[in-house]
């Protein structure tokens, strides 16, 4: 990260202009460096050149870089901004949340991003139901299993070890198992 940071540094030294996908870049590099003062410098730099509404991208990498920062309020404040959500930036900002051991809010992201009629994908569930083993809340991560099994995620295998860490934190070691070992029947 502080590698990438000091090629950004350099690019600007020789009057290269950066583009999304530098922004982008560099912003991943902030956040794996948890260097906010950096993170903030760029986000005025994408606020002068009015990059941040026309890509959606770089949205996601600002709310990732803040949140792993542990500025989850100003991630929040960025989702808000954006127009029209995609189910990236949802993942994103319920993903933050689980990092954050706030499952309270993952799940109400959840349910919000359900009540604009967006369909979870495998994100979506991966992060759900870790919020869910972190809570130890069986019924609500038991209802998400079936909502996964709807849209013909049951044997997706990152949902199926979400699904294995979550039953077996809630004490359902039968159910954990059982989701293992069909696992093993599939290789």
């Amino acid at each position: 990260g502080k590698e990438a940071l000091d090629c950004f540094y350099h690019m600007q030294c020789m009057n290269v202009q950066p583009n999304a996908i530098t922004y982008t870049c560099c912003l991943k590099a902030c956040g794996s460096v948890k260097d906010i003062s950096k993170g903030r410098e760029l986000h005025a730099l994408i606020l002068q050149q009015e990059l941040l509404g026309k890509n959606a991208i770089i949205c996601n990498a600002l709310i990732e870089m803040y949140a792993r920062c542990g500025c989850l309020e100003k991630a929040r404040e960025i989702f808000n901004k954006i127009a029209i959500p995609d189910i990236v930036c949802w993942n994103a900002m319920i993903a933050c949340y689980v990092r954050q051991h706030q499952g309270e809010r993952a799940l109400e992201m959840f349910d919000k991003m359900q009540n604009e009629h967006l369909h979870p994908d495998e994100a979506t569930f991966t992060s759900i139901l870790s919020a869910c083993a972190d809570m130890e809340v069986l019924p609500k991560g038991m209802l998400i299993h079936r909502y996964a099994a709807n849209y013909g995620f049951d044997s997706n295998i990152g949902i199926l070890h979400a699904l294995i860490h979550m039953y077996g934190n809630c004490g359902k070691l039968d159910e954990a198992q059982a989701l293992f070992d069909h696992i093993k029947a599939k290789e």
